[in-house]
């Protein structure tokens, strides 16, 4: 009985899989069309003009330095919390002109 070859890759696995995942695949997987599939499309990006491949081989060979970059969770939640600190200045602030325009429509009365 012969042995029974892995799954294939799907095209679309192929296409979003990692180039380091890639590699991987095309030396080591026991089936031939992946490897192929995997080699094909590693080629594709090395020899591609698109301008979204530059971007995509940046952002892999740069990735997120917490000690410089801020998270756009970050940014989010900042810009949350200095949205409430208005509350906390604007309330105030809102309540004593109220209390001056009702002291000044009682004619000065406390």
């Amino acid at each position: 009985m012969a042995e029974e070859l892995p799954h294939n890759i799907s095209d679309r696995e192929i296409r979003d899989a990692f180039n380091e995942k890639l590699e991987h695949i095309a030396a080591k997987d026991p089936n031939p069309y992946n490897q192929r599939a995997a080699t094909d499309e590693l080629q594709r990006r090395r020899t591609s003009k698109s301008p979204a491949a530059p971007g995509f081989q940046e952002i892999e060979s740069k990735p997120f330095d917490p000690r410089t970059e801020i998270s756009a969770d970050a940014k989010h939640i900042a810009g949350r919390i200095v949205g409430h600190m208005w509350a906390i200045v604007l309330i105030p602030a809102a309540l004593w002109l109220i209390a001056q325009m009702v002291q000044n429509y009682n004619g000065g009365v406390r």
